[in-house]
């Protein structure tokens, strides 16, 4: 797992400590910037991400469009941050958008959270 808001890593400490050891011992928090960290996505086999609005790091991107998993999914809450990063995700022909759903998970706003599912081509 991978977090930058000390609020947010405060709450993972929490939510972990809470899970019984066995569970516990298979989890990883790396603080820090996702770009920073990108690295932590080697060699793995599911990689699932939840930017903020703004999308991706660019660094994560590009990283994962060079070394994709088999899969990725990722959590988008801004269409125009999902639109620049799926672009950037696919540009090498490494990954392809295989699924596209939107969740209305706020009803009665404007705001719509969409999960993509990307595949190693």
């Amino acid at each position: 797992m991978n977090e930058v808001s000390p609020h947010s890593l405060h709450g993972l400490e929490l939510g972990l400590a809470r899970l019984d050891p066995a569970d516990r011992a298979k989890i990883s928090v790396i603080p820090g910037p996702a770009g920073a960290v990108r690295e932590a996505a080697s060699d793995a086999q599911v990689v699932i991400a939840d930017p903020p609005r703004k999308g991706l790091d660019p660094e994560l991107s590009e990283y994962l469009s060079e070394y994709p998993p088999e899969r990725f999914v990722y959590v988008s809450c801004g269409l125009e941050s999902l639109l620049r990063d799926t672009a950037r995700l696919t540009a090498r022909g490494r990954l392809r958008l295989g699924a596209l759903t939107a969740f209305n998970l706020l009803p009665f706003t404007e705001h719509v959270e969409t999960v993509a599912c990307f595949e190693r081509v």
